[in-house]
């Protein structure tokens, strides 16, 4: 986490981190985000449950939309394809690279005003 908010940082970006699911589900619902970076494994409810609950429409206020990248140490096929087929915009499996990190970031913004969850 340290390191993928330096690399962020570097790059003009500004995190927030959430500790958990249901603390990233209120920072969507108070603060304007673009992107979410989500870990598959975290505490309490799932990446991949979290994501389809977004993509449901589930979250007042927060767009169905909102580019989802998985964060995963998992680095099986079938885990990028669970993630994917969760709903999730993209799929990075850890460690990451500074390289594969922004390229994906930059990928999944297309253009948008930085601010990442």
């Amino acid at each position: 986490q340290l390191l993928v908010r330096r690399i962020l940082q570097d790059r003009g970006y500004v995190p927030l981190i959430a500790h958990s699911c249901e603390q990233l589900f209120d920072i969507l619902g108070t603060r304007h985000v673009d992107m979410v970076l989500m870990d598959i494994q975290m505490p309490g409810l799932c990446g991949l449950e979290s994501t389809r609950r977004i993509r449901d429409g589930l979250l007042a206020g927060v767009p169905r939309d909102i580019p989802i990248v998985a964060l995963s140490a998992a680095t099986a096929p079938t885990d990028r394809r669970l993630a994917l087929d969760a709903g999730m915009t993209d799929y990075i499996a850890k460690p990451v690279t500074r390289f594969e990190l922004l390229a994906v970031v930059q990928r999944a913004l297309a253009g948008k005003a930085p601010r990442i969850a």
